[in-house]
């Protein structure tokens, strides 16, 4: 079976000055289709490094990543872009929704960067917004939505394209517990329906829901 994503000894080193700050040193691992994998450890140890690296947001020093099997390493940047966009999902933290445009604009916004008909866009961001039950909010703008409701747009907005991976950086980081659980129900229940998942996060009880747990700490990587 292919990889849905793939690291191959790869490694990644922040410049502070004449210092360097090892973020991953000769990782190796990959992600199959379907899978929900968690990424764990502590603050600093290369989770969101590694998460940045599969989404093509970031190069590595070394080594190679890979996407749906396509090389990200030495791609020019009109080919990487269209890589990204079309079989990448990311959600943040802090949502990253433009707080002028409603729940469906910001959910079709992608889609209308990648040249879709304004009608098809529409339809396609209100189903997805149904899809994670926010029918009823597709008019409000961040402003009048909770924390919860605010990462469920993210997430609709992510996946609205139809990616091949859906990846998440500390989704319920920003959330209450309540709200938290529910968007990892959400990310459980997404990839129950076939979406690959991986997941960031410090919460061991958020990582319990994955499939597989891969410990990211100092750099290197072991299976839990």
């Amino acid at each position: 079976m292919s990889h849905a994503l793939e690291a191959i000894h790869v490694s990644k080193t922040y410049r502070d000055g004449a210092a360097g700050v090892v973020a991953l040193a000769d990782v190796s691992c990959a992600i199959l289709p379907g899978e929900f994998v968690a990424l764990i450890g502590p603050s600093g140890g290369g989770k969101s490094t590694l998460l940045n690296l599969f989404g093509a947001m970031d190069a590595p020093d070394s080594g190679d990543v890979r996407i749906q099997g396509t090389s990200t390493v030495g791609l020019k940047d009109g080919p990487l872009t269209r890589l990204r966009r079309t079989q990448v999902g990311f959600v943040f933290q802090f949502f990253n929704l433009l707080p002028t445009l409603t729940a469906v604009e910001n959910v079709e916004l992608p889609l209308l960067l990648q040249g879709e008909r304004p009608k098809q866009a529409r339809e396609r961001a209100t189903a997805v917004l149904a899809e994670v039950g926010l029918d009823d909010r597709l008019t409000h703008k961040p402003s009048q939505l909770s924390g919860g409701q605010m990462q469920r747009v993210a997430i609709a907005r992510a996946i609205v394209h139809r990616p091949a991976v859906l990846l998440a950086d500390e989704p319920t980081g920003n959330l209450d517990t309540k709200a938290g659980e529910q968007i990892i129900a959400l990310l459980a229940g997404l990839n129950a329906g076939g979406q690959t998942v991986t997941m960031a996060t410090h919460s061991p009880d958020a990582a319990a829901a994955a499939h597989r747990v891969l410990r990211i700490r100092d750099g290197r990587v072991d299976v839990v």
